[in-house]
C-alpha cells in the first residue's frame, strides 16, 4: 500500500477513535473522512475548510417541513429546528440541531428519529426523543445533492440529487447503510412511497417507479415522461400527484404500475415545487402561492383557493391545517378547513436568504431577499439573538449604521433612513429618491454616499434625517456597485468600468481624481493604511496601492475559485465573501504577494462579509448568517453542536 495512504489511514482511524470515545462522530467531516482515505471515486467529498471554524449561525432559508404529533420538523438553512405546533397559531421554538454543511432540503419523522436530507452533507438520522435537545446519531455519505426522504419498513427512500434513488436500512440509527441506489438521467428530486413501491420525481425525466418488496434490489415498474420538470410527488389511493414545475400539476393513474397514465392536469400560475394530497383535495406550493385544488374528477381537476406566499417550496398537511415552508419567508401556518379561503393564523418568522450584514458595537445587521432589516444581538457570538425586524419596499442591497441609524441602499426604492436607536423597535426616519438603482452605501458623518448603480454617485446630507438632502453628485460610467471613504476621498467599485478615485472634500463638488482599470469586474472594496482591496468579481482580489489618490495602480492580484462579491480587512487579513466557495482569507501583509491563508466553504452562497470583535460574520444566502473565526483547527466539523 502506498506510504501516503498508509498514514492517512492511520491518522483517520486515530480521529474516529478519539471521536467515538468522547461521543463526538457527528464532529468529524465526512469530506475530510474522505480526503483522509482518498476517495477519488467521490467528487463532492472534499475538505471544506481550512483554518476557519465556526461559531455561530442563525437564520436561513426553509425549504423542509415534516408533522408528526405536537411537533414541527423545519429545515432553516443548515439546521433542522423542532417547533411546538400544539396552538397552530403560536409556533414555538424548542430545540435545533447543529449546522450542518449544506441547507437541509428535507426531512422525515418515524418514531423516535428524524431523517434529514442534508443536500452535500448527506443523509443524517437525529434523536428526537428530547425535542429539545436533538442528538445527530446516524450518517452516511451520498452522492447528493440530497433532496428529499420518506421512510417506511426500517428504510430510508432518499432522493439524491445526481445520486438517484438511494435505499438506506435504518434499522440501525447509529448505522444507516445504502443497500441499492438507482440513478437517473436527471436529479432525483421527490420521492413518495405507497404499499411496497416508491416513486420518484427526477426533474426532466418525469416519473418513475420502483416495486421495493425487496428493498436492497429496487424493481423499476414503470416510468412517465413529464412535460415538465418532476420536482415532488405525493400518493393517494392509485392516484400520483405531480408537482411539475412549470407544467403544474399533473395527475397520474397508478393502478398498473408498470405504466402510470396521465388522466388530468392543472395548470398552476406558478411553478409547482412541492405537493400533498387529502382526500379530493389537493395543496401544491406554487412558488408565489399555494394552490388548493379539487381533483374529484382527475380528468378536470379545478382550483378552489389559494393564498400568496414569497417562495412556497414544502408543505405538509396536519388536522384542518397546512404547514409550508416558504423558502425566505419561514414558516407559515395556514387553516384551510374552507379550502376556498384558506387563512394564515400563524408563522415561524427568520431571517430567511441574507444578501447582506454589518456588526457595529455588537449589533448586527441583516438584508434579507424580501425587504427586511433585521437587527441581531451578537454580543454571545455563537448564539446570535434576533431583537427586531422592520420592512421597507425595494431590493436591499446595502447597509451602513452610524449614529443610532441604519441607511439602506433599497435599489429602485433609493435611500432608506432607519432608526435603530432602540434595536428592539426600529422605525422610519427618512427617504432619498434616487434616480437610478441605489446599490450601495457608506456613511461619513453627516454625509451619505449612495451608489447610483445606473448613473453615479450621490452625496447626500444627513444631519436631518427626515429630511435628507442631496448636496452634490458624480457621474461615473459602468455600474457603481460599492463604497469605500477614506477622509476625504472616495472610492467607487464601478464593476466592468474598474474602480474610480473622487475627492468629497466638497460636498457640493465631488470631483473625480482618477481611474483605476485593472479591475474588471469590481463589485465592493475596502481602503486600509492607503491600500485599496477588491472583490473583483471573477478576478478574485485586487490590491490597489492609492497613497496618492491621483495616481492609483493594481500591485497585487490573487484569483479566487469563485466570484469575489464582498470583502472586509482586518489587520493584514482580508476576508472575501466568494459566493457559490464560501468565504476566502487571505494575509496581505505584503500587499504586492497575497496569499491565502484559509477558507471555509458555507452551507449557502456567501454574498456580504463583516469583520467585528475578532469574528467575521458572513452573509451566506440561504444559509442564513455564519459567524467564522479564523484560526487553526485540526478538523472541521460537519455539525456543529
Amino acid at each position: 500500500m502506498n506510504p501516503v495512504r498508509v498514514m492517512r489511514v492511520i491518522l483517520l482511524v486515530v480521529i474516529l477513535a478519539v471521536s467515538f470515545n468522547f461521543g463526538l462522530w457527528a464532529e468529524v467531516s465526512q469530506r475530510n473522512v474522505a480526503c483522509a482515505l482518498g476517495l477519488e471515486a467521490a467528487p463532492l467529498l472534499v475538505s471544506l475548510a481550512e483554518d476557519v471554524a465556526l461559531v455561530g449561525q442563525i437564520g436561513g432559508a426553509v425549504s423542509a417541513i415534516a408533522i408528526a404529533g405536537d411537533y414541527a420538523y423545519i429545515g432553516v438553512g443548515p439546521r433542522l429546528v423542532i417547533l411546538n405546533v400544539v396552538d397552530p397559531a403560536r409556533p414555538a421554538f424548542v430545540g435545533q440541531t447543529g449546522v450542518f454543511l449544506d441547507i437541509v432540503r428535507g426531512v422525515a419523522v418515524s418514531g423516535d428519529y428524524a431523517y434529514v436530507a442534508a443536500g452535500r452533507a448527506g443523509f443524517w438520522v437525529i434523536d428526537v426523543r428530547d425535542p429539545a435537545a436533538p442528538d445527530a446519531v446516524g450518517w452516511c455519505a451520498t452522492q447528493g445533492p440530497a433532496w428529499e426522504v420518506v421512510v417506511a419498513h426500517a428504510h430510508a427512500y432518499l432522493a439524491d440529487g445526481f445520486g438517484g434513488l438511494r435505499v438506506i436500512s435504518v434499522a440501525e440509527a447509529a448505522h444507516p447503510t445504502v443497500v441499492a441506489a438507482r440513478v437517473f438521467d436527471d436529479q432525483a428530486r421527490g420521492v413518495a412511497v405507497w404499499e411496497h413501491y416508491v416513486c420518484v420525481a427526477a426533474g426532466e425525466t418525469g416519473v418513475h417507479i420502483f416495486d421495493v418488496a425487496n428493498p436492497a434490489s429496487p424493481q423499476r415498474m414503470g416510468g412517465w415522461d413529464s412535460p415538465g420538470s418532476a420536482l415532488a410527488v405525493a400518493v393517494s389511493a392509485d392516484v400520483v400527484y405531480v408537482a411539475d414545475e412549470w407544467a403544474g400539476l399533473r395527475i397520474l393513474s397508478v393502478v398498473h404500475p408498470e405504466a402510470p397514465a396521465e388522466i388530468g392536469y392543472y395548470d398552476t400560475p406558478g411553478q409547482a415545487q412541492g405537493v400533498a394530497a387529502r382526500g379530493a383535495l389537493v395543496y401544491v406550493a406554487d412558488g408565489s402561492s399555494m394552490q388548493i385544488i379539487d381533483a374529484s374528477d382527475a380528468a378536470a381537476p379545478r382550483g378552489v383557493g389559494f393564498f400568496p406566499t414569497t417562495d412556497a417550496q414544502r408543505l405538509a398537511l396536519s388536522a384542518g391545517y397546512t404547514y409550508l415552508a416558504d423558502r425566505p419567508s419561514g414558516l407559515r401556518v395556514m387553516r384551510v378547513e374552507n379550502a376556498s379561503a384558506p387563512a394564515q393564523v400563524g408563522a415561524y418568522d427568520v431571517p430567511g436568504y441574507v444578501r447582506a450584514a454589518t456588526v457595529v458595537d455588537g449589533r448586527g445587521y441583516l438584508l434579507d431577499d424580501i425587504g427586511r432589516l433585521w437587527v441581531l444581538d451578537v454580543t454571545h457570538a455563537a448564539a446570535p439573538a434576533i431583537l427586531s425586524r422592520y420592512a421597507m419596499p425595494g431590493v436591499l442591497n446595502g447597509v451602513a449604521v452610524a449614529g443610532g441609524r441604519a441607511y439602506v441602499a433599497a435599489g429602485l426604492q433609493g435611500l432608506r433612513i432607519v432608526d435603530v436607536s432602540d434595536p428592539e423597535r426600529p422605525g422610519p426616519l427618512g427617504i432619498f429618491n434616487v434616480p437610478g438603482y441605489a446599490g450601495a452605501v457608506e456613511a461619513a458623518g453627516d454625509y451619505i454616499y449612495v451608489a447610483d448603480s445606473w448613473s453615479g454617485v450621490h452625496v447626500v446630507h444627513v444631519a436631518n434625517p427626515r429630511a435628507p438632502k442631496e448636496t452634490g453628485f458624480v457621474e461615473t460610467p459602468g455600474s457603481a456597485r460599492g463604497l469605500a471613504a477614506d477622509g476625504a476621498i472616495l472610492y467607487v467599485a464601478n464593476n466592468w468600468a474598474g474602480m474610480r478615485v473622487i475627492d468629497v472634500a466638497n460636498p457640493a463638488a465631488p470631483v473625480e481624481l482618477a481611474v483605476c482599470a485593472p479591475p474588471t469586474a469590481a463589485q465592493e472594496l475596502a481602503v486600509s493604511d492607503g491600500i485599496v482591496y477588491l472583490a473583483d468579481g471573477v478576478r478574485g482580489l485586487s490590491i490597489v496601492e492609492a497613497q496618492q489618490p491621483q495616481t492609483p495602480a493594481e500591485i497585487g492580484q490573487v484569483d479566487t475559485p469563485g466570484f469575489a462579491r464582498d470583502i472586509a480587512v482586518v489587520g493584514s487579513q482580508v476576508y472575501i465573501a466568494d459566493d457559490y466557495t464560501g468565504l476566502r482569507v487571505f494575509n496581505v501583509a505584503d500587499p504586492r504577494a497575497p496569499n491565502e491563508i484559509g477558507f471555509f466553504d458555507t452551507p449557502g452562497n456567501a454574498l456580504g462579509v463583516a469583520g467585528a470583535g475578532g469574528n467575521v460574520y458572513v452573509a451566506d444566502g440561504e444559509g442564513g448568517l455564519l459567524v467564522l473565526r479564523f484560526e487553526t483547527p485540526v478538523f472541521l466539523p460537519l455539525i456543529l453542536r
